[in-house]
C-alpha cells in the first residue's frame, strides 16, 4: 500500500515542482504549489513511518521552524476542515527553532485540530498560539518535561463542547472508554501524547463542559542556529539534452516523468512492461542515453530488467527508482553498477541533477 502511495506522491510531487518552476513567487498558483509540494512531503513521511512501524523506523532529529510547521498545518487545514470551522493563527513566540521530526510533530497538529473538528460539530474556531516561556525546576516537574528551561509553548484552543472532568484523567489513553462519544480521542491523543514525549516535551489540557478545550505542548527551544543547518532547497531544476527511456508499470508515474523531462530539454519515452521495454532497448540500445528503472514491478522484476539491460549494453547508465526504502535488492544492484537510487516521491529538481551528473 505505501509503495502504490508513494508512486501517486511522485505524479502529484513532480506536477508540483513544475507549477512552482513555471510561476513567479507571490502568484497563487505558486503560493499552493509550494502548499501542494509541503503536503505530499508530509504524506511521504507519514508512508515511510508507515512502511518502517513495526521496525520502529528511525526518527529525524533536525533543526525546525516550529512557525513554518504550524503554518503549513493550517494551510492544510484551511482547505480540509468544514467550512463553519475558521482557524487563527497567532504567533507570538521570539524564538520558534526547536529540533526534533517535521513529520511527527506536524502529525501531532493535524490530530489535535482533527480532535477539535470532532468537538465542534456545529462550527466554530480552532486556534493555534504560540508563545516563548520558561520552565522553573518545580513547572517542568509537574508537567514531565525533560529538562527546565526554554521552551515554547504551542497551544491547541477549541470552542467546542468541551471534556468532562471524569475523562481528562484518561484523555491519552489509547483504549479510552469513552472514544466513541469523543471523535478522533483514543488512540490519536495517545499518538501526540508520544511524539511530544519523543520531542522531550510535555503536554496538558484544560476543558470543560460547554467551555472548549486547550491542548498546551511544552517544547525545548534547540541550542543551535537554524541558519547553520543546511536546508534542501527546491532549486529550479537544470535543464539538458538527451533520450531517457523510463520503466515503470504504473502508467501515471512514467506519463509524469516523460512530461517533466521533456519540459527540461530531454527526449523521453515510457514503457510500463518490462519485457516490451527490453525488447525496445534490444532493439536499438544506442538510441538511449540513460534508463530510469522502478526496481519493484510485477512480472520481470527490476533486477532481472537491470541485468538483462546491461546484458545488451554494460555501460547503459541506469538511475533506480522505488516506491520502497532503499533494500537489499536496490544495494545489489548499485553494487552491480546502477548509477543512483532514487526513492519515491522525488521532486523534479532531485531528478534532473541525477540526469545532468550522469550525462554531464
Amino acid at each position: 500500500l505505501a509503495h502504490e502511495f508513494n508512486n501517486l506522491l511522485t505524479a502529484i510531487l513532480g506536477y508540483a515542482d513544475l507549477l512552482v518552476s513555471q510561476s513567479a513567487p507571490g502568484e497563487f498558483v505558486h503560493e499552493a504549489a509550494e502548499v501542494i509540494q509541503r503536503a505530499a512531503e508530509r504524506a511521504q513521511q507519514l508512508s515511510t513511518r508507515l512502511l518502517g512501524f513495526a521496525r520502529r523506523g528511525k526518527q529525524q532529529n533536525l533543526l525546525l521552524d516550529l512557525h513554518e510547521l504550524v503554518r503549513e498545518a493550517k494551510a492544510l487545514l484551511d482547505g480540509t476542515l468544514p467550512k463553519n470551522i475558521t482557524v487563527l493563527l497567532r504567533t507570538e513566540a521570539p524564538n520558534s527553532i526547536v529540533k526534533g521530526d517535521p513529520g511527527q510533530l506536524h502529525q501531532a497538529f493535524i490530530d489535535l485540530a482533527l480532535y477539535a473538528r470532532d468537538s465542534m460539530p456545529k462550527g466554530g474556531t480552532l486556534t493555534f498560539h504560540t508563545e516563548g516561556v520558561t520552565l522553573d525546576a518545580e513547572t517542568f516537574r509537574k508537567l514531565g518535561a525533560a529538562a527546565p528551561g526554554p521552551h515554547i509553548k504551542i497551544s491547541v484552543s477549541d470552542s467546542g463542547e468541551g471534556i468532562p472532568a471524569e475523562i481528562l484523567p484518561h484523555l491519552f489513553k489509547p483504549l479510552l472508554l469513552a472514544k466513541e462519544q469523543q471523535g478522533t480521542a483514543g488512540l490519536g491523543l495517545a499518538v501526540v501524547y508520544g511524539i511530544v514525549k519523543n520531542h522531550g516535551g510535555a503536554i496538558q489540557v484544560s476543558s470543560g463542559p460547554g467551555s472548549g478545550t486547550t491542548f498546551e505542548i511544552y517544547l525545548p527551544l534547540a541550542k543551535e542556529d537554524l541558519a547553520k543547518q543546511a536546508q534542501p532547497l527546491h532549486a529550479a531544476p537544470r535543464a539538458g539534452s538527451g533520450a531517457i527511456l523510463i520503466i515503470d508499470d504504473e502508467m501515471v508515474v512514467g506519463q509524469t516523468l516523460v512530461r517533466l523531462l521533456e519540459r527540461l530539454g530531454y527526449t523521453a519515452i515510457a514503457v510500463c512492461e518490462p519485457e516490451q521495454a527490453v525488447e525496445a532497448f534490444r532493439c536499438d540500445p544506442q538510441a538511449f542515453d540513460l534508463v530510469i528503472l522502478d526496481v519493484v514491478m510485477p512480472g520481470l522484476g527490476g533486477e532481472q530488467c537491470f541485468r538483462r539491460l546491461r546484458a545488451i549494453r554494460p555501460d547503459t547508465p541506469i538511475i533506480l527508482t522505488s516506491g520502497y526504502a532503499q533494500d537489499e535488492t536496490t544495494r545489489r544492484l548499485l553494487e552491480a553498477g546502477a548509477s543512483r537510487f532514487l526513492p519515491k516521491p522525488f521532486h523534479l529538481a532531485q531528478l534532473a541533477e541525477a540526469i545532468s551528473r550522469i550525462l554531464g
